[in-house]
């Protein structure tokens, strides 16, 4: 009995040493994904409603802490406000310039060349603290 909890506990140790390591190789690896139009298309009422703090169907630009100048470029009647019809209208724009072959499918070296992502955040904020020193 106490060789069989021996054998499970070394098994166990083992699988654990070996899975922290692929983890720490592994760590900047993101593996590439696909996001079709569609998808994007249903996820933008959930993302109006975050930006719409107050829930009252409109966005006022100058109350964005990331990205307002963005979002600006949405307002189309330039009221400073968004509807989500603005927000959908813009988004879609955005999905549809990124997606250079035109299948639909907005592909991760699509989205990395338009510096769509966390990635692309990174980036910024390096950029950004370069030119301020």
């Amino acid at each position: 009995m106490t060789v069989r909890i021996a054998f499970v506990v070394a098994i166990a140790l083992g699988l654990a040493a070996c899975s922290q390591k692929i983890a720490e190789e592994d760590v900047d690896f993101t593996p590439p994904t696909n996001l079709p139009r569609a998808d994007f298309e249903s996820g933008l009422i959930k993302r109006f409603h975050r930006l719409d703090r107050d829930g009252d169907g409109i966005v006022r630009i100058a109350d964005l802490k990331r990205r307002p100048e963005r979002l600006k470029r949405y307002d189309a009647n330039n009221d400073g406000k968004l509807t989500f019809d603005e927000f959908k209208a813009g988004s879609i724009a955005r999905f549809d310039a990124t997606d250079t072959n035109h299948d639909a499918i907005l592909s991760s070296d699509e989205r990395d060349a338009a510096g769509w992502g966390r990635d692309a955040d990174a980036r910024r904020a390096a950029h950004d603290n370069e030119t301020a020193e």
